[in-house]
């Protein structure tokens, strides 16, 4: 086992949804075989949940793992202050989709208290590099989120979060669907100059109520 040998093992760990301690238990011994120490190994680790060390034809599997994550890291800040409704199924083989609630906003959540507000929010995760946020793969996504906004009247929140993985969130938006969809064009595509007023410096305190962040 070389060194060259433990990062790319430690970068493919990344990919998987092995339990942290048997991770850890593996990349040891591995390590012990490339005569890595401690220090060398959890600096290994750490770039390997950035993605370095991935090969380039796995790289879309690692930005999608990312982007699971980050939906969870929304789905555990969103729980703190509010009632969790429902997680959309994205799961689709080459196109066919088995969900329809697939093409709706990935969280929905409501307000605490007597008078439940409902609300959803859509995941998007950015690697920090980018200058440029994605809020739509497709237009058609959002014009889904515009529909599903309309049909339901519950408000349609985008969640950007920028960071090094889709856990280690630098910067965290959560952007107005109407925001977005007042854009030029409809645009997939955003500066992050334009969202710098919907930047969110306390996320312990998330909150919304009636259909907008308090």
């Amino acid at each position: 086992m070389t060194k060259d040998n433990l990062i790319h093992d430690i970068a493919l760990l990344s990919l998987s949804r092995v339990r942290d301690d048997h991770k850890m238990a593996y990349l040891e011994k591995l390590a012990k075989e490339a005569g890595v120490n401690d220090d060398e190994l959890a600096k290994l680790i750490e770039d390997g949940k950035q993605g370095h060390g991935i090969p380039d034809e796995l790289m879309p599997d690692w930005n999608m793992l990312q982007g699971k994550l980050f939906e969870e890291y929304m789905a555990l800040k969103l729980s703190s202050n509010h009632n969790f409704e429902r997680w959309s199924n994205d799961k689709n083989v080459r196109g066919v989709i088995y969900d329809p609630t697939s093409k709706e906003p990935d969280l929905l959540y409501s307000t605490k208290g007597e008078e439940r507000e409902i609300f959803a929010v859509e995941c998007k995760w950015h690697n920090k590099t980018s200058e440029v946020v994605r809020v739509g793969k497709y237009s058609d996504q959002l014009k889904n989120y515009k529909e599903f906004q309309d049909r339901t009247g519950y408000p349609v929140f985008m969640a950007i979060g920028y960071g090094k993985s889709g856990q280690d969130i630098d910067e965290l938006y959560i952007v107005p669907l109407d925001f977005i969809l007042e854009q030029k064009d409809n645009a997939t595509n955003i500066s992050i100059d334009k969202l710098k007023q919907y930047r969110i410096t306390n996320v312990s305190e998330l909150a919304f109520l009636n259909g907008k962040l308090q």
